[in-house]
């Protein structure tokens, strides 16, 4: 179990919707003060400091105009863990509105990076997510106590043997002494193929992408699809997808470790937000 600490907190622009790191404040002691007399001086006032705890690191909205607190206003589809031994279920939660404030539709919508973090993933109209990126967010960048504050994380676990995923082999030996060091965060269907490129860095509130309906067998709308995993750091996909075709061997190998092999284990993204958002006492 990996057990850090929260702190932070939540700005209140609609437009950057942007959730800062406190700055602690440390009240240096005062110097001893003398007997007061008519030629002694009085004591000085004490100084505050400001102390940055994890200073650069903040939380964004994903999505143009809307706040993390209102993300979950525009929920269409939950998330649903698979069942054992199946890839089914809902790995992530779907975001989609027809029309809210002055946007008349959802496609188009400019896509924030969460977290800062680097590159890890690209990939290019392959089912089930079409174009998608993955950004990598290493837990020691992460104010302590956020990953503590979610549900009760799963033991990285291997699917049992699926007739229909036998591409994906046996990852046992591999959770082995099995530690997750980073925080993954999939952002799927965008409009267009990702410009960035696996490696690139990227602050909270990037712009990464614009929310679209590509993978259209399993994309009925346009929407942003939004996923999150705990692994291996410095892990790369390079590009990914599986019931189709046209995926490459290689491509259907990065996709089972992703979804099936037990090194990535899933979380609720909506978990991971709510989290941040609950934190009420500064200096936590």
């Amino acid at each position: 179990m990996i057990v850090v600490c929260l702190t932070g907190c939540m700005s209140s622009p609609a437009e950057s919707a942007t959730m800062v790191v406190e700055l602690t404040q440390t009240i240096q002691p005062s110097p001893t003060t003398t007997t007061i007399s008519p030629t002694a001086t009085s004591t000085p006032a004490p100084t505050y400091t400001a102390t940055p705890k994890y200073v650069g690191f903040t939380l964004h909205s994903p999505l143009q105009d809307m706040q993390l607190s209102e993300l979950s206003e525009i929920k269409t589809t939950d998330f649903i863990p698979p069942a054992p031994g199946q890839d089914n279920g809902h790995h992530g939660v779907d975001f989609a509105y027809y029309s809210r404030g002055t946007h008349q539709k959802m496609e188009g919508l400019e896509i924030y990076s969460i977290m800062p973090g680097k590159v890890a993933g690209i990939s290019t109209e392959l089912p089930p997510y079409g174009n998608l990126i993955i950004i990598e967010t290493p837990l020691d960048s992460i104010p302590p106590g956020l990953v503590n504050q979610l549900p009760s994380i799963p033991v990285a676990t291997p699917y049992p043997h699926n007739p229909r995923m036998e591409a994906c082999g046996d990852y046992a030996s591999d959770l082995i002494n099995f530690t997750p060091g980073s925080l993954y965060t999939l952002y799927a269907h965008m409009q267009y193929p990702a410009t960035l490129q696996i490696g690139d860095s990227v602050k909270a509130g990037d712009l990464i992408g614009y929310v679209g309906n590509s993978g259209k067998e399993y994309s009925g709308n346009p929407h942003l699809h939004l996923e999150m995993r705990l692994g291996s750091s410095g892990t790369e996909f390079a590009s990914m997808g599986y019931y189709t075709t046209s995926a490459m061997d290689a491509e259907r190998l990065q996709y089972c470790v992703w979804r099936v092999s037990g090194l990535f284990i899933l979380l609720n993204p909506l978990d991971v937000i709510d989290a941040w958002m609950q934190f009420e006492q500064p200096g936590g």
